[in-house]
């Protein structure tokens, strides 16, 4: 179950959707909620559109509409989250798109929608790639073996695997279809910056006291 209410956003993904969230759900104009699942679509059915909605929270659980979510995407003015029910941090693409897992804390489900919706950047540390990890990476989000890349790139089997346990580290994923879904994101037209972020959190108490201590 997933139901969030965050100053003007109500998110929620359930099999069922208590009235009272539904009415507090149809008061919120300025976020667009995309779902597959059946029973929330029945519930937001009745929701007008907003095209200037701030942010798009795309539930991606039972399957990718590329053509809705490359439409989003496009939109200038909009953040968009992509939930996905595979185990990974959070990863941001080109500071516009955050993949979201849905067993991340709801601590950090709520940190992540209070900073879009108070126009808060979202601190991130950029994933950097060596050249050989990039040239493995693109190999493997090909569908080759770890085996054959090995052979491609002239290096061992043991090297390659290394090379990939490398860049799980970075991302901090452990999940094929999950890269497959930021290589997807990141190569879709609309995207002119494809860097990666792993996204960091910075409590408020922390930043004050840091700023204090550097005075």
């Amino acid at each position: 179950m997933i139901a969030i209410n965050v100053d003007h956003l109500t998110v929620i993904n359930h099999t069922y959707i208590p009235r009272e969230c539904l009415k507090k759900a149809t008061l919120q104009p300025e976020v667009d909620i995309i779902t597959s699942c059946i029973f929330t679509k029945k519930a937001f059915e009745n929701i007008k559109i907003n095209d200037h909605a701030e942010i798009s929270i795309i539930d991606i659980e039972h399957g990718i509409d590329l053509a809705l979510l490359t439409h989003h995407i496009a939109s200038q003015e909009r953040k968009i989250i992509i939930l996905n029910n595979r185990r990974h941090a959070p990863v941001m693409i080109a500071k516009k798109v955050i993949l979201l897992s849905k067993h991340t804390s709801i601590i950090t489900i709520k940190k992540v929608i209070s900073a879009l919706s108070s126009f808060r950047e979202i601190k991130g540390k950029t994933i950097s790639l060596s050249p050989n990890e990039k040239i493995l990476f693109g190999y493997w989000l090909d569908g080759i073996s770890i085996k054959d890349i090995a052979k491609k790139m002239a290096i061992t089997h043991k090297t390659a695997n290394n090379m990939k346990n490398n860049i799980y580290r970075k991302y901090g994923i452990k999940d094929l279809l999950t890269f497959l879904l930021i290589a997807r994101i990141s190569h879709m037209q609309s995207i002119t910056d494809a860097e990666h972020h792993e996204v960091i959190y910075v409590d408020r108490d922390i930043e004050r006291n840091e700023r204090l201590e550097s005075h």
